[in-house]
């Protein structure tokens, strides 16, 4: 069986339980004889060998995004999910832990408004 598993934390970029979950979570799946997992995380992780356990992080580079710079967090969690998407997987089981398109890391208070946990841009 092949598990892929989405996440924007995975060491050493852990910042919070998120990350010690997952990181936990690929641990054990991965010494289940039947089962490869592939991690692609947010970072710029790689590990040298391919399975039982495959880590790829996707770093983005927004030095060419035109947009106002209070955008580039979105536009980089976009294109983190796309390249998630094409790098071709033979997934028979996903698991996404935490929201890749998640926006109150993407805006701050002068330019966004809270609404629960959720933030929308202001004009």
């Amino acid at each position: 069986m092949n598990a892929l598993i989405y996440t924007n934390e995975y060491p050493p970029c852990n910042y919070g339980g998120a990350g010690v979950h997952v990181e936990y979570l690929t641990r054990e799946l991965s010494k289940l004889s039947d089962v490869d997992v592939d991690v692609r995380a947010f970072g710029d992780q790689k590990t040298e060998s391919n399975y039982p356990l495959k880590v790829k992080g996707y770093p983005i580079d927004t030095a060419s995004f035109d947009a106002p710079q209070h955008l580039h967090a979105i536009f980089g969690s976009s294109q983190r999910a796309i390249s998630y998407n094409t790098d071709g997987n033979e997934a028979d089981v996903v698991h996404c832990q935490t929201c890749l398109l998640y926006t109150s890391d993407a805006a701050d208070t002068r330019t966004s408004e809270d609404l629960g946990g959720r933030r929308i841009i202001k004009k």
